[in-house]
């Protein structure tokens, strides 16, 4: 390329970089990069179409409250109004939080839930009118004819046997909730606990997620103050505020150490101001360039996307090291210098960009979006060290003799060809036994931990949370799958015979047959209602001289499902013209009666058990199998490539790559570390990374110190910045940090080993 089309070509490309900061630029004004880490799972892929559409009905409701349990020294009016007054002050105040009221909750008042009780009758209400007595029943109704009319909800004329008040009852008391002084009030472990609900949304949790934490603490600290009442408070954008926080203080403090750090290496080798400036110029406009074709190839963009994105500045300083290397004392033309690191330059752009690639072949959105990210991260570094860089550093740079001093004594280092047969052997035989040994102790991990590690006192306020209020779990449920509504609900009344055998006080069942019957049951109430009322109206009418109403009211199933549904009561239903589907909630439920409450499900009936974090990690071990059967062909893909450039030279290319990565694994084995779908996925990186360090040592007849340089120069920032990943709190980027580093160790020790002696 001439030096008048360079400039032409050098400038486009600077236009190009103008334009992708504008565009960044009107995104970020009215857009947010996403937090919620669970954006990183396969769409689809977790759950069934029907249960993902349940699981996000369920969740809706919740993702964006917050709910404050307030744990009360007494419930005298005084303390009340002073909870109260303080609650409200501080919401008042902060203006982040925006209160919502009790029936938005799904907490509905006695009169709205009159209708759907008409015609109700519980499980053992049934059972009871079946085995009592007739004198015991009469008993009963002669009771209830002397009740108060104010102490039912229904009147005697309208429910005799009481059986419609009773099914009342048992739906309310699933709350175990009162309103008194107009608080909310709760009971656990004989302490009383005001409860208040609050929304936040996550636009607030991105521009402020600290004024989050604060303002919560403010809020601690006047109840304990003023009223001496302590406060557990728990929620999703809590945790969602907690992930998006610490993973933008990662992004400033690893994009912060990572420059500097580079600076320091980059001063070290150079020590010139100029050379400086392009290789920060290169490393930003690529990550402004990553930046643009995520948003515009997927339309969005994840706060751990960005984080990650930290490690392009250490993979993009090699592109510019590798030319700024080889100006270095050099009298003769940047075209020519370029000219003779074109080719080597390509092939490490291949095989990075493939490392990369081959993570998009993956189904989770998060790994795609990634390699979207540093695949064009590193195509743009490469294309403005080959248009900008022949311009803006034409002339010569100054070896220094610091520098000289190091590449003499890296390649003074020992190399296989200079051992002994005897050394030799003995080294292959401690590969062997090292990676034997390691490889015994490797044990597979895939857990949702693996993908997000919430802080422990937001776990520990949930857990406590969920005792007090006895919610339900959003992670384990019940799916029922049916062909009607009506068949739906015969089967959740099966499974609440079959719960209701294993005598768990400590659980409950949460389904839409609580609040409607089946048809096939309505009618068989009916029937033993009749009959059992129509037992005693007889004595009733001869001493009091009237008869009972032995009639329930009946209404049908979509009747029924329009007013429960009003109510916003139900657990999450599908119904479909061919199909219906639902979830039965349990509350509840934990690692000791996990067994017992599983061994309810009746697949062949359509009733499964589901556990979202198994689900999950049956996920990740799945695509674990699929990214090392991905690993071993990249492998395979590698020798092929490397053997047609180089001939019966590639095994000096590719074997350091291999065998760095092959102690990698054994390492995690021996540390404990074991093997996760991330660390797999940092070995398929690995594999595009590391094997540019053999290219340009092999590429290079000469092994001269310009090479040993640059090569050094990558392995250092390459370290730096995916070491740096290795202290993230998110655990996927911690592993993948962390096997980056050990294998890029590694590979820098193998690779001069592999060297051609007689060519240096």
């Amino acid at each position: 390329m001439s030096r008048a089309k360079r400039f032409w070509a050098a400038l486009a490309w600077a236009i190009l970089i103008l334009v992708s900061l504008l565009y960044v630029c009107l995104w970020a004004q009215n857009n947010r990069p996403d937090f919620d880490l669970l954006d990183l799972l396969p769409e689809n892929q977790v759950v069934s179409a029907d249960e993902k559409w349940l699981q996000q009905a369920l969740s809706k409701e919740h993702k964006d409250t917050v709910t404050l349990a307030i744990a009360l020294p007494d419930e005298n009016e005084e303390t009340l109004n002073s909870v109260h007054d303080v609650v409200d002050i501080w919401s008042k105040r902060t203006a982040l939080f925006e209160k919502l009221d009790e029936t938005a909750m799904g907490l509905p008042l006695l009169d709205q839930i009159r209708a759907l009780a008409q015609g109700q009758v519980t499980s053992q209400s049934q059972k009871e009118l079946s085995s009592t007595n007739q004198q015991t029943l009469f008993e009963r109704v002669a009771a209830n004819a002397a009740s108060p009319i104010d102490a039912s909800i229904f009147s005697f004329s309208e429910d005799p046997l009481g059986v419609q008040s009773a099914w009342i009852r048992e739906r309310l008391n699933q709350w175990h909730v009162h309103f008194k002084d107009g608080v909310l009030l709760t009971e656990h472990e004989n302490t009383p606990y005001a409860l208040y609900f609050f929304r936040l949304d996550s636009e607030k949790i991105m521009q402020q997620g600290s004024a989050v934490f604060e303002a919560i603490d403010e809020l601690k600290n006047s109840l304990k103050k003023d009223c001496q009442a302590s406060l557990i408070v728990s929620g999703l954008p809590l945790f969602s505020a907690a992930a998006a926080l610490e993973a933008q203080n990662e992004l400033t403090y690893l994009g912060v150490l990572s420059t500097l750090g580079i600076i320091a290496i980059a001063w070290f080798w150079f020590g010139n101001l100029k050379a400086l400036l392009l290789i920060l110029a290169v490393s930003a406009q690529a990550f402004l360039l990553a930046v643009a074709a995520t948003l515009l190839v997927l339309g969005k963009i994840h706060l751990i996307t960005l984080v990650f994105g930290t490690t392009l500045i250490g993979i993009t300083v090699d592109y510019s090291a590798h030319y700024l290397c080889t100006r270095l004392g050099q009298s003769n033309s940047a075209e020519e210098s370029l000219k003779t690191l074109l080719p080597s330059l390509t092939l490490a752009l291949l095989s990075t960009a493939l490392g990369f690639a081959l993570m998009a072949t993956t189904p989770f959105p998060g790994l795609t979006q990634i390699a979207v990210f540093c695949v064009t991260g590193v195509a743009s570094a490469y294309a403005a060290v080959v248009l900008w860089l022949p311009l803006l550093a034409s002339g010569s740079f100054p070896f220094r003799r610091r520098l000289q001093k190091l590449a003499a004594k890296l390649l003074s280092l020992p190399a296989f060809e200079t051992v002994s047969k005897r050394t030799l052997a003995v080294l292959v035989g401690l590969f062997i036994v090292l990676c034997t040994a390691g490889y015994l102790k490797l044990d597979l991990k895939t857990s949702l931990y693996d993908l997000n590690n919430p802080p422990q006192d937001l776990l520990t306020e949930a857990a406590a949370l969920s005792k007090v209020m006895n919610t339900p779990s959003l992670s384990q449920y019940f799916l029922i799958e049916a062909e009607n509504p009506e068949e739906l609900l015969q089967k959740e009344e099966r499974l609440i015979e079959r719960f209701n055998q294993l005598n768990e006080k400590e659980v409950r069942l949460i389904s839409a047959a609580d609040w409607m019957m089946s048809e096939k049951r309505a009618e068989q109430v009916r029937e033993t209602y009749r009959s059992r009322c129509l037992s005693v109206s007889d004595i009733f009418n001869s001493l009091l001289g009237a008869p009972l109403s032995c009639e329930l009211p009946s209404k049908s199933l979509n009747e029924r499902l329009k007013i429960a549904e009003s109510l916003n009561v139900l657990p999450p239903m599908r119904l479909a013209e061919d199909k219906a589907s639902a979830l039965v909630l349990i509350t509840g439920i934990h690692k000791d009666n996990l067994d017992r409450i599983k061994a309810l499900e009746e697949p062949t009936d359509g009733v499964y058990f589901k556990n979202y974090p198994q689900q999950i990690s049956e996920l990740l071990a799945r695509y674990c199998d699929r990214i090392a059967w991905l690993l071993a062909a990249a492998a395979l893909g590698t020798i092929i490539l490397l053997t047609i450039r180089f001939k019966n030279q590639a095994w000096r290319a590719y074997c350091p790559c291999l065998c760095g990565i092959a102690l990698t694994m054994a390492m995690l084995g021996l540390l404990g570390y074991g093997l996760s779908l991330f660390s797999l996925l940092a070995c398929v990186l690995l594999l595009g990374l590391g094997l540019d360090y053999g290219i340009f040592l092999t590429a290079n007849p000469q092994g001269n110190s310009r090479t040993v340089a640059a090569v050094t120069f990558a392995v250092l920032t390459t370290l730096l910045s995916f070491g740096l990943l290795a202290f993230s709190s998110t655990p996927a980027l911690k592993s993948f940090g962390l096997c980056i580093m050990i294998g890029e160790f590694f590979i820098w020790c193998l690779t001069p080993a592999f060297r051609k002696v007689n060519q240096s």
